[in-house]
C-alpha cells in the first residue's frame, strides 16, 4: 500500500517525466496487492487524463477494468472496458474490452449503454465469432430495457444475415419469443425448423438447442388448437386420452 501510494504521488508530481505513466502502472499493481482500490481507480484516472497518448494507459485501464471485475465491480468495470475499447483499438486486449463492455452492462441493466458498446464491437468486429453473442446480448439489453420491438427488429434483421445456421435458429427463436406480432409469432418456429432441416450437419450444440425449441414451440402451437377444437360423445375422451399422451410426451 505504501508503495502505491509513493508511486502514484510520484506519477502526480511529475506528470512530464518519461516514466511517470509506468509509475502509475506500477502504482496500479501494487493497489491491486493491497487491495486497495481508491488508489488503483486513481492511478487509471491519472493514466487517462495525462498520458491517454501513451500504451501504458491502455496497460493500466485493462489492470483497472479486470481488478474489479474480479471483485464484482461490474459498472466501474464496464466503464474502464469501454474506454479501452473507445480510445485503444490496436491494443492486444481491445477486443476483449469491447465485448466485456457489451456483456456486464446487460448484465448490469445499463441497457442504452449496452447497445451503444455492442454497435461498436460490431463496427471494429463484424466478422468475428463473437459478434453473433454480441448481437443476441443487444437484443437482451432491448428486451430488458422494455423496446420489445427494437428487439423483435434485431432478431428478425439478423435472422435474415447471420453466417451460421445456428445463429439464424436462435434468432427465429428468439423473434417468436419477443414479438407482438402473431403471424410473426406463427412463422418463425417454423424457419427455424426450416434452416435446422436443410443445414443440420452444420448447427453446432447450441443451434440444436434452440432447434429442440423451436419444434417445442411448434407442438404447443398445435396443441393450443387442438384444445381449441369442441367435440362431444366418445371423441371427447379420445381428445382426453390424446391430451394425456402429449402430456407424457412433454415429460420425456
Amino acid at each position: 500500500a505504501g508503495a502505491a501510494e509513493a508511486t502514484l504521488r510520484a506519477a502526480k508530481e511529475f506528470p512530464k517525466e518519461e516514466r511517470a505513466a509506468q509509475a502509475a502502472v506500477n502504482a496500479e499493481v501494487a493497489a491491486k496487492r493491497a487491495g486497495d482500490l481508491a488508489t488503483l481507480a486513481a492511478a487509471a484516472g491519472l493514466l487517462v487524463k495525462e498520458h491517454r497518448g501513451r500504451p501504458e494507459a491502455a496497460t493500466g485501464l485493462w489492470i483497472a477494468a479486470t481488478t474489479h471485475q474480479e471483485v464484482g465491480l461490474f459498472s466501474e468495470a464496464a466503464g474502464y472496458h469501454a474506454l479501452i475499447a473507445d480510445g485503444f483499438p490496436r491494443y492486444e486486449h481491445h477486443k476483449d474490452a469491447a465485448f466485456n463492455a457489451v456483456l456486464l452492462r446487460t448484465t448490469i441493466g445499463e441497457h442504452d449503454r449496452a447497445i451503444e458498446s455492442g454497435e461498436k464491437f460490431k463496427k471494429f468486429y463484424p466478422r468475428d465469432e463473437a459478434a453473433d453473442e454480441v448481437t443476441f446480448l443487444m437484443g437482451k439489453a432491448h428486451e430488458k430495457g422494455g423496446k420489445r420491438r427494437e428487439a423483435a427488429a434485431l432478431y428478425e434483421r439478423y435472422a435474415k444475415t447471420a453466417k451460421s445456421p445456428g445463429s439464424q435458429i436462435e434468432a427465429w427463436v428468439r423473434l417468436a419469443q419477443v414479438s407482438a406480432d402473431e403471424r410473426t409469432r406463427a412463422a418463425a418456429p417454423d424457419r427455424a425448423a426450416h434452416v435446422y432441416g436443410g443445414r443440420k450437419n452444420a448447427i453446432d450444440d447450441r443451434g440444436r438447442y434452440y432447434a429442440a425449441q423451436a419444434r417445442y414451440m411448434k407442438g404447443e402451437a398445435y396443441l393450443a388448437k387442438f384444445d381449441g377444437v369442441k367435440i362431444e360423445g366418445d371423441v371427447a375422451r379420445l381428445k382426453d386420452r390424446l391430451k394425456q399422451k402429449s402430456e407424457l410426451l412433454k415429460k420425456a
